[in-house]
């Protein structure tokens, strides 16, 4: 009986005084740090936020009325544009969006028509008219501005061009209430062409 416990003692140990280095493997979550990271903080709160005006823009605030969104295609600038309520800033893009607000964009917008992000207007529009071109598939330009604010309460400047006598700039008001961003109105000038 008492051959038993020291043969595993010695089993235990034999291991342990091998000249060769023993290393365990490592974590799945430490062979590559990127592979397991989801949006951020601020990057979660960017696609609720936009994911919400780009949603009213395209269903609701499209300058059709009150019927469906006629757009089959949608363009948004890739990125926070420098004041989306001003037209002639809507095409200058600030700061980029991240892959992680791209994505997350687009799961949260999946079910109304496709979505292409782009880095300027010029290769969407439609002949060469300039402001009065079309945009191609039926498609629509939107771009959006920072979030501005903090807490419950922010503005969203944003953009909506369909062509010539087509478009809107304007400022939306968010607020957050139980986890869940709702537009309750705009602040400041608007345009409607």
């Amino acid at each position: 009986m008492n051959k038993i416990p020291a043969l595993l003692l010695v089993g235990l140990l034999l291991p342990a005084c091998t000249d060769q280095p023993r290393t365990l493997p490592a974590p799945a979550e430490s062979l590559d740090p990127s592979a397991n990271v989801g949006p951020s903080r601020a990057e979660l709160r960017s696609i609720e936020v936009y994911g919400t005006v780009l949603r009213r823009l395209i269903m609701k605030d499209h300058t059709f009325g009150r019927g469906l969104s006629p757009f089959d295609h949608v363009y948004v600038l890739d990125g926070v544009v420098r004041n989306g309520a001003r037209w002639r800033k809507m095409w200058t893009i600030a700061q980029p969006f991240s892959e992680e607000v791209r994505k997350g964009l687009r799961k949260e917008l999946r079910a109304l028509p496709p979505i292409t992000f782009i880095s300027g207007a010029r290769a969407q529009r439609m002949g060469d008219k300039g402001m009065d071109a079309g945009i191609e598939g039926m498609g629509v330009i939107l771009s959006v501005g920072s979030i501005d604010g903090q807490g419950s309460r922010v503005e969203v400047s944003n953009s909506l061009w369909c062509g010539g006598l087509c478009g809107q700039w304007m400022t939306y008001v968010l607020r957050s209430s139980n986890g869940r961003w709702r537009i309750t109105g705009t602040t400041g000038p608007m345009a409607i062409s």
